[in-house]
């Protein structure tokens, strides 16, 4: 049986139509930021993480309110390697109330591999000592994207 050439051209448009369906799908989720969200009156020290895949971290904010005073917010990589592989990643200095942390990372910083890149097993940590516990209450905001 003789497959018709136009046939065999229709299929194969279809497949180029759907394989570019794919990989508009695939880069649009490459884009998608995925957020979390911590909230307390303590002090921070909080994980976050996307499962089971590389990621990316795009971005961070906190506010403060209450309370009075500010300290540096420590950024890390806490390794799924084991302790002898977490590194300090990046410190933003005085923040508290009256002086939010908005950290955007841009394309160059998070351009993969990076340092603000992450293997599977790692957690990205942030670390922050309330000066007015009970008194300062925050809430951190961290979007992750699939590396």
């Amino acid at each position: 049986m003789a497959i018709n050439t136009q046939t065999m051209q229709m299929a194969t448009a279809a497949l180029v139509a759907g394989d570019a369906q794919i990989q508009r799908q695939y880069d649009l989720d490459l884009r998608r930021v995925i957020t979390f969200h911590a909230t307390g009156t303590g002090d921070i020290d909080q994980t976050f993480k996307l499962d089971d895949v590389a990621y990316l971290l795009i971005f961070a904010r906190c506010h403060f309110t209450g309370g009075a005073g500010s300290a540096a917010m420590r950024i890390s990589v806490d390794s799924g390697q084991g302790a002898a592989y977490d590194c300090d990643l990046y410190r933003v200095l005085a923040v508290g109330t009256g002086a939010d942390m908005n950290l955007r990372l841009g394309a160059a910083e998070v351009a993969s591999p990076a340092a603000w890149s992450f293997r599977p097993d790692d957690a990205v940590r942030f670390q922050w000592t309330n000066p007015a516990p009970g008194a300062t209450t925050w809430g951190l905001e961290v979007g992750l994207a699939i590396a």
